[in-house]
């Protein structure tokens, strides 16, 4: 038996409808149109209306393709074997072996319907390569518009019934695609608008984590230089107390500690330390303890003082004061502290003095004078 050559139908957007017979479902046309137009997510609403369509338009594969940039990209498909909708998101048209391309190109280019009711054996998408691999019984191809330009095309097929797609269905197909269009569009510029909000945001917690990072790091240097200011003062005072409380070896076995200001129990139990450290480690016989910085003395610095003398003479050696002026002598009696038994010398020059003459025997011509 002869095989009826198939039928190519084609129609433009603008052709009379008066030319095909339908009797339109208004209701599921509508109800159709009401579900696409609440979805303005993309993903979502591109699963919703390939099984709108697919449910409308008696097809059993569907693939959407969408313009962008000028350029053809497949968005998602459908095929009722698969439980769901594949979301392939970009796919460029001329990468695609799972639609006929030749066909595809044809509508986007031309804008007119390609209803296929049988695999064609001759025609001019005959010798498409998807078609000649899967040979699918009906066809259709139509073009989706928005405001007057092309945005895309939508592409069904039935591989189990020739002519499936009969001109009620491709009636029907022309309303759905135009509420698809508008409602992809939507959530095109729902999605643009969404990717800006989510770059806003995140520019807007960069800023915020660097003007956080920006606190933190001038906290920490402000805490650095209060730090390093600190120990500033701490060696400055310690420098302090070293150069306000020198002790200096001016001759063989004898050292001079200068007296300048009052002595608190730090300075003083510092004085002490280091004093009998020098006398152990030079081994001197006398100290000097001079007062001619001194103008006025309290309870706290003259019991010091007789600390210092009373620690020198436990070591074995001669504690000298030198300098002492009546004001601080008066004082010093007054606060009832008995120095009667500690050597005193009105100057410093003295009390060297004192500390270098020789004893009862012969000068020691080998002798010098040492200043340190």
């Amino acid at each position: 038996m002869a095989t009826a050559a198939p039928r190519e139908q084609t129609r433009r957007p603008g052709a009379p409808r008066d030319s095909v017979n339908v009797e339109l479902d208004v209701r599921s046309v509508l109800k159709a149109s009401q579900a696409l137009s609440g979805e303005i997510v993309l993903p979502r609403l591109l699963e919703r209306l390939l099984d709108i369509i697919l449910e409308n338009a008696g097809a059993r594969r569907g693939v959407l393709v969408l313009r962008e940039d000028e350029q053809l990209r497949i968005e998602a498909g459908r095929d009722l074997d698969d439980a769901r909708p594949s979301i392939l998101r970009g796919v460029a048209l001329a990468d695609s072996p799972d639609v006929p391309i030749d066909v595809v190109q044809y509508v986007a280019r031309t804008e007119e319907n390609v209803a296929l009711a049988d695999t064609p054996s001759e025609g001019p998408f005959s010798g498409d390569p998807y078609i000649r691999r899967h040979l699918p019984r009906s066809l259709l191809v139509a073009p989706l518009r928005f405001q007057g330009r092309p945005a895309g095309v939508i592409y069904l097929e039935n591989t189990l019934a020739a002519g499936a797609f009969t001109p009620e269905r491709v009636e029907m197909l022309r309303l759905l695609s135009a509420q698809a269009a508008i409602s992809i569009e939507n959530a095109r510029l729902y999605g643009h608008l969404e990717e800006k909000v989510t770059q806003r945001t995140a520019e807007l917690r960069e800023a915020h984590e660097q003007i956080v990072a920006l606190g933190r790091a001038q906290q920490e240097r402000q805490e650095q230089d209060l730090r390093d200011k600190q120990e500033l003062i701490q060696r400055q005072q310690e420098l302090i107390r070293v150069l306000g409380t020198p002790i200096i070896e001016v001759w063989d076995g004898i050292l001079t500690v200068p007296i300048v200001g009052a002595l608190d129990d730090t300075r003083a139990l510092e004085l002490t330390d280091n004093l009998l450290q020098r006398i152990v480690a030079t081994r001197s016989r006398h100290a000097i303890i001079d007062l001619t910085g001194v103008d006025e003395i309290d309870d706290a610095t003259a019991a010091h003082l007789v600390g210092i003398i009373r620690a020198v003479q436990l070591l074995g050696a001669q504690a000298i004061i030198s300098g002492l002026s009546p004001p601080v002598a008066r004082t010093i009696v007054e606060l009832g502290i008995d120095i009667s038994r500690m050597p005193t010398r009105s100057n410093l020059r003295e009390a060297l003095r004192s500390c270098i003459a020789p004893p009862a025997r012969a000068h020691d011509p080998a002798t010098s004078l040492r200043v340190h």
